[in-house]
């Protein structure tokens, strides 16, 4: 990368933060939850909740809602000093949320060791132009609570692999953060069981192994004791205001219609990998083999059931009361995509279908015949079905950051690729932007 390309790619990271700045400014609200009446509306009461009450009544509280734990809640009121003015509030959160980019720089310089300081710089703040995390750090909201602790966890995991004598700080670091992760987002648990795996499948001496089982033990004890606090996995107000969920335990509802907007969301967001990859034409080429054709057939078997079963009734016919999507949000780009271009049902559906086929390809290109990133992607398949409703948010920016740091493919960080990206990036955001507004 010559000196002209470093200068364009410093520039493509301060419009960045420029936009990021602009967009707290003008109060953006860019997936439509954000604003003083949206999620922070809530958020808000929980804070009131637990000053006002002891921790313990806080937690059993009937008026607490949300989906993840008190952690948020009790460390910004013991250590926000903004924490009694909504305004001031959303201001310190917006600041602190920038801390996201300089850990993902450090976790991106830590891992590929061959890129300039300049394209780390723009990888790290591509971030800031998710529209979850900038509505979510905008109004105050959960994102990026979870999102920080995983790349601290991530962070230390890669420092940790790198050393001939594994380190005890280390890996203990990097066990305390990823199980933090889970009190800050449950659907983060995949870092927590990923550092796990990978610490039990290493060549580290048992004794580590043996540490490392029972830190993650102590650790998620806590967790256990809200479980059975809530006799679920969420707040008791949460899972009153949404028994749809699997989040209660008791009568889980598993929504099949989700693994196809998830497949067409994951393909969203995982294309620009394949722009990134190093050896794609490879990949395509060896594409026909038997792992390949697995993974093939098993969202073929899938489609032949979508079809089958009618799921789209989950969509356009089958209410929110009965388990279906009618008057309800959700399911991502596609299904919105074919709301606005089609009034037609037929053409609607027919649309999903033809990103799904294309998302399939994407995902078994990204896959790689890979187990490891095989496993990753399945993973975000897995836990869609379990959800009401499927929103977007669930796989942005997470899947950015899994799919830099934590999946076993080649990128080639050059200076075209990395413009491409950052044009991708600032599409998706411009789009959600007008779309919302």
């Amino acid at each position: 990368m010559n000196r002209i390309q470093k200068i364009i790619i410093v520039f493509f990271s301060t419009l960045i933060i420029a936009s990021y700045i602009l967009g707290f400014y003008y109060n953006e609200n860019s997936i439509g939850s954000g604003g003083y009446s949206g999620d922070l509306r809530w958020m808000w009461k929980n804070f009131e909740i637990f000053k006002n009450e002891n921790l313990l009544q806080a937690i059993k509280s009937n008026d607490f809602f949300g989906n993840r734990t008190a952690l948020l809640y009790i460390l910004n009121i013991y250590l926000n000093p903004f924490i009694d003015d909504i305004d001031n509030y959303r201001l310190s959160i917006s600041v602190f949320s920038l801390f996201t980019s300089y850990i993902l720089f450090l976790c991106i310089k830590e891992k590929y060791q061959n890129i300039n300081t300049e394209t780390i710089l723009l990888l790290s703040f591509i971030i800031l132009l998710s529209p979850f995390f900038r509505t979510s750090s905008f109004w105050g909201m959960e994102t990026q609570y979870g999102i920080i602790s995983s790349l601290l966890s991530i962070l230390f995991f890669l420092k940790n692999k790198k050393l001939n004598n594994r380190s005890y700080y280390n890996i203990f670091l990097s066990i305390f953060f990823s199980s933090a992760t889970v009190y800050f987002d449950l659907k983060l648990v995949i870092i927590p069981i990923f550092i796990y795996l990978n610490i039990i499948f290493s060549n580290l001496n048992n004794r580590l192994k043996f540490f490392s089982t029972i830190s993650y033990l102590v650790l998620a004890l806590p967790y256990f004791f809200l479980i059975l606090l809530w006799n679920g996995i969420v707040p008791v107000a949460t899972q009153q205001s949404n028994p749809l969920q699997v989040t209660h335990l008791v009568d889980a509802k598993f929504h099949m219609v989700n693994f196809l907007f998830a497949t067409n969301i994951l393909g969203f967001y995982l294309f620009p990998f394949l722009i990134l990859k190093k050896d794609i034409f490879n990949s395509v080429k060896n594409l026909p083999n038997i792992f390949n054709f697995s993974i093939l057939l098993m969202f073929i078997i899938y489609l032949f059931y979508f079809i089958n079963a009618d799921l789209y009734d989950y969509v356009d016919i089958i209410s929110r009361e009965k388990g279906g999507y009618k008057d309800f949000w959700g399911l991502g780009y596609s299904a919105k995509l074919g709301n606005i271009l089609f009034e037609n049902r037929f053409f609607s559906i027919l649309l999903n279908l033809i990103i799904y086929t294309i998302s399939v390809l994407i995902i078994i290109l990204f896959i790689n015949s890979n187990y490891i990133n095989f496993l990753l992607v399945l993973f975000f398949l897995m836990i869609s079905i379990t959800l009401f409703p499927l929103m977007q948010e669930y796989f942005d920016p997470y899947i950015y950051i899994i799919s830099i740091l934590l999946v076993k493919n080649k990128y080639y960080f050059s200076f075209n690729r990395c413009s491409l990206i950052f044009f991708y990036y600032s599409l998706v955001l411009t789009s959600s932007i007008i779309y919302y507004s």
